[in-house]
């Protein structure tokens, strides 16, 4: 790879209350509360994926995978996120930097198994995946939010 390094930010949240388990990087957060989402709802997923296409100049997810279309109703975050990667052209993941505000349930249990995941999925070392866990101190109760900074080198 060459020396074109860009970074990119990501930020997605979904309101509670919806039909769509708790996913957060690709794993499942079984006591958490249910998501309103066109698609699976997972937050850590939708914010990378939105840091890469900023990046890269490329718009953002909503014009990649448009919400109203029925092929992508209740896709999962690593479905979209392999077919990004076919359509934007070649870069490398060199680290990634992710806040996820939640209130409840604490993300402690997870957080490992969250990076692992991800280090799986997009093939980037787990030691260049950091991951933070934040309360919004009862300010944002009725949802969940990730915001994703991301460092690409391009070929």
């Amino acid at each position: 790879m060459g020396t074109d390094l860009r970074v990119g930010l990501g930020f997605d949240l979904h309101r509670f209350g919806g039909d769509r388990d708790l996913v957060l990087g690709g794993v499942p957060i079984p006591e958490g509360p249910k998501v309103v989402a066109h698609s699976d709802g997972d937050v850590v997923y939708h914010a990378l994926i939105d840091a890469i296409l900023g990046a890269l100049g490329k718009g953002d997810i909503g014009e990649l995978f448009p919400p109203g279309e029925k092929r992508y109703e209740g896709a999962r975050g690593v479905d979209l996120y392999r077919e990004m990667t076919t359509r934007v052209g070649e870069f490398e993941i060199v680290n990634l930097d992710i806040t996820v505000v939640l209130d409840s349930p604490k993300l402690s249990l997870y957080k490992s198994k969250i990076r692992t995941n991800l280090s799986r999925d997009l093939g980037v070392e787990e030691s260049r995946i950091s991951l933070k866990a934040k309360t919004s101190e009862g300010l944002f109760v009725s949802g969940v939010m990730a915001q994703v900074v991301v460092l690409l080198r391009l070929p």
